[in-house]
């Protein structure tokens, strides 16, 4: 059996007495984020989805999609005169509130896990 140096000795007894890395306790603010602010913005982003389904549902009703412009006036699909706008500010408003839906029950699954 081999002995060891000093040095070598020494070295191998920090090692041993070193410390185990521990993941660090969240901070406050991050607790309240998750307790109080991912549940909220989940449900603000769910709702604004439904809206959104909300005014798909009346377009398909109604014959008539309406962008919703912040820049300019909005401009109105009529199914009769434009069917390509119509179909595709359909799709995109659809491809909206699927997308801000999924976020909303993505941000609510993350403040339930512990």
């Amino acid at each position: 059996m081999m002995r060891l140096s000093k040095r070598q000795t020494r070295r191998a007894g920090h090692a041993r007495n070193r410390p185990q890395w521990h993941a660090p306790q969240p901070s406050t603010r991050a607790a309240w984020a998750a307790r109080l602010l991912l549940p909220l913005t989940a449900v603000v982003m769910c709702i604004s989805a439904a809206a959104i389904l909300f005014t798909v549902g009346q377009a398909l009703y109604s014959g008539v999609a309406i962008s919703l412009s912040r820049i300019g006036p909005a401009t109105v699909y009529p199914l009769a005169s434009d069917p390509l706008g119509y179909w595709l500010m359909l799709l995109w408003h659809t491809a909206a509130a699927l997308f801000l839906g999924g976020l909303g029950g993505f941000s609510w699954w993350a403040s339930r896990q512990r």
